[in-house]
């Protein structure tokens, strides 16, 4: 699961948007193997405190992994200005994947939230 969030962004307004993504799409929390977000965000006590609440790891993803894979994606001049990359949650649902998968959730935006949500390809070896 991919989450961009503005600055401060408070751990209940997150774990609402993740409960409302969810719900919206007929998921379970328990499906989630992790939260992931780019480095800018690494010490935001929302996504921490969210992360922690959810028992999941918080995997950050540099910028420069970013763009790499930005261009795949919908970008905002605004977020680019701010932190120097296009989009969040799309590239780093995909980066903290294996990438060998497909989207569950393009981005959705709630309350300034964005989340995506990337399911990995299971290999079963016989």
């Amino acid at each position: 699961m991919g989450i961009g969030c503005k600055k401060d962004t408070k751990a209940e307004d997150i774990l609402s948007a993740i409960e409302n993504c969810l719900d919206k799409n007929n998921l379970d929390i328990k499906s989630v193997k992790k939260i992931a977000t780019v480095d800018v965000k690494e010490n935001e006590q929302g996504l921490i405190n969210a992360a922690k609440f959810l028992n999941l790891d918080l995997e950050i993803v540099s910028r420069d992994e970013i763009k790499k894979v930005q261009n795949q994606f919908e970008g905002s001049d605004f977020v680019e200005k701010t932190i120097g990359v296009r989009a969040v949650s799309e590239p780093v649902a995909l980066l903290s994947s294996a990438g060998n998968g497909k989207f569950l959730v393009m981005k959705e935006i709630y309350n300034g939230i964005t989340i995506s949500i990337y399911e990995e390809e299971i290999e079963i070896y016989e």
